[in-house]
């Protein structure tokens, strides 16, 4: 008995093997613990799975271009990754241009380690929500106009365009777009309403409709805030012989109606018809139109626009949205074929009367000397002050007269003759028709000639000049938010440079060489400006 004494004793005080009971606790907690994580892990790998499916099954349900119901294309996305006995519910919200597809789940995933402590099972709920809708899409097509375009490419040209615009109108519907057509040439000619509604321009005549703009109005994409808007002049700076005719000449701004730029259109066919009727003839610039494609989707224009279109009723409604507006895109689609050649300009102080006259009841010009003329004794007209051209047929009928000698009646010229301005002479003539019959024939001087045509057009602007515009504007435009297309149809290398730099990234640039690849370049903007967009 006292033996058995001893060794309980011993055994109280002995604390050899404690370690292990301890070391099985501690191992007891540490699986436990790393089997909660297990379990953890499991839980978000079917929360994970399952997140995953319903934002792909939510994403192809909320697409516009789906025509099967989007209850049905969710439940299909998860059945056929084996979770549907885990869907919950699916709603739908459709309204004009958009569709909002939210979809729920939840798996209750076993426990294998967490059924040590009382849980059986952990919930892995998903939520989804995807909304596409169609932007408000504000839009200026800026086409080249110019005499290079003529022929099949504009034929090409005009298919590409309409094909741009249906794209747009079928996908968006009319009432989410603004387009603008701009075609441009030497210049861009406007409806003479709308710059009449302009408080800065500055109108000189009533033959055509352009503006003259200054280098510090392409720092910005609104027309508004210049201070001074001059009308540009009408006058044809080619070698053109003969009086001008309507159809016949290339005016620096064409007179044209067909070639003013089309804003608010009401309908795709008003806009088609206007591309079909567009004709290219002149030079380029390349700025000037873009400046135009600005100023017509900025907001500064819009309420003048409106009133412009729909009249005194629509004032103070503005159709163009304001920058920064999330719900709409502005874009520029820039075309051209070549690059910026001369923009013809009037010098400043030429001033408002010609030194030519017109007989109008017989269409005939008339000049005469101010400087005495050398007397020549085998030249009977020395002493005759007045040089008749005949206006309807150029070379025929030049000679000269004395003061006093109408050859219609007789009578004093002066009496019978009127003074032209100059926006009345260009409108009759051109300038190197001017300066031949009109200064150098008159003193048989061939300074006159170089004076009135080469210096008379020294105002005249240069590639680099418009190239330098260019890039101004299209840097104010991207700087608001625009996206800028350009699309180079069979452009030289530095063309191709100047157009790449305008476009708001080399992805926004396409180089074409032919009608197939111009359709296409346009086909693709139409598709990535009018692409559908995940909105949540």
């Amino acid at each position: 008995m006292r033996r058995i004494t001893t060794r309980a004793a011993a055994l109280r005080r002995d604390e050899r093997g404690g370690m292990i009971i301890f070391g099985l606790f501690v191992f007891l907690l540490l699986l436990l613990a790393g089997g909660m994580a297990v379990d953890f892990m499991r839980t978000e790998t079917a929360r994970g799975r399952l997140q995953a499916t319903l934002d792909g099954a939510v994403l192809a349900a909320a697409d516009l271009d789906q025509d099967k119901d989007p209850v049905e294309v969710v439940r299909d996305y998860v059945a056929k990754a084996g979770l549907d006995p885990f869907l919950i519910d699916v709603d739908v919200t459709e309204i004009a241009g958009q569709r909002i597809v939210t979809a729920s789940a939840k798996s209750d995933v076993t426990m294998h380690f967490m059924k040590m402590v009382g849980i059986d099972f952990l919930p892995a709920p998903a939520r989804s929500t995807a909304s596409e809708a169609v932007s408000n899409l504000d839009v200026s097509l800026v086409l080249d106009m110019s005499g290079s375009m003529e022929g099949d490419k504009l034929d090409q040209l005009q298919a590409a365009a309409k094909n741009f615009v249906g794209i747009v109108y079928d996908t968006m519907g009319a009432e989410k777009i603004l387009l603008n057509v701009v075609p441009y040439a030497t210049q861009v000619a406007a409806p003479a309403g709308l710059l009449d509604m302009l408080g800065a321009f500055l109108r000189e005549h009533s033959y055509s409709n352009c503006v003259s703009f200054s280098a510090a109005d392409f720092t910005e994409t609104s027309i508004l805030e210049a201070a001074a808007l001059p009308q540009g002049g009408h006058f044809d700076p080619f070698y053109t012989w003969g009086p001008l005719r309507y159809d016949d000449v290339t005016f620096v701004c064409n007179p044209d109606p067909s070639t003013e730029v089309l804003t608010l259109a009401s309908t795709q066919r008003e806009i088609e018809d206007y591309i079909d009727g567009l004709v290219a003839e002149g030079n380029t610039s390349i700025d000037v139109g873009m400046k135009w494609g600005a100023a017509l989707i900025d907001p500064d224009l819009g309420s003048t626009l409106n009133e412009f279109a729909n009249g005194p009723s629509a004032a103070g409604i503005n159709p163009v949205a304001l920058w920064g507006d999330r719900s709409t895109d502005k874009v520029i689609v820039l075309m051209t074929d070549g690059k910026n050649t001369t923009e013809y300009r009037l010098p400043a102080t030429l001033g408002t009367w010609s030194d030519v006259y017109i007989d109008d009841a017989r269409d005939e010009f008339w000049v005469r000397q101010t400087d005495d003329r050398d007397a020549d004794d085998d030249n009977r007209y020395s002493n005759d002050t007045w040089f008749w051209v005949d206006g309807r047929v150029a070379g025929r009928n030049n000679f000269w007269r004395r003061d006093n000698r109408f050859p219609h009646g007789g009578g004093r010229i002066e009496d019978n003759v009127r003074r032209l301005t100059y926006e009345e002479l260009f409108s009759r003539v051109s300038v190197y028709y001017n300066a031949y019959y009109h200064h150098y024939l008159q003193n048989f001087d061939r300074t006159e000639l170089d004076t009135w045509y080469w210096d008379f057009l020294d105002m005249s602007l240069s590639t680099s000049a418009k190239n330098a515009r260019l890039e101004a504007i299209c840097t104010a435009a991207k700087n608001q938010g625009v996206q800028v297309f350009t699309v180079g149809f069979e452009v030289e290398d530095d063309e191709a440079i100047i157009m790449e730099d305008c476009a708001s990234s080399r992805a926004h640039f396409f180089r074409v060489s032919g009608g197939g690849d111009l359709t296409t370049a346009f086909e693709s903007i139409a598709r990535q400006i009018t692409e559908l967009r995940l909105t949540e």
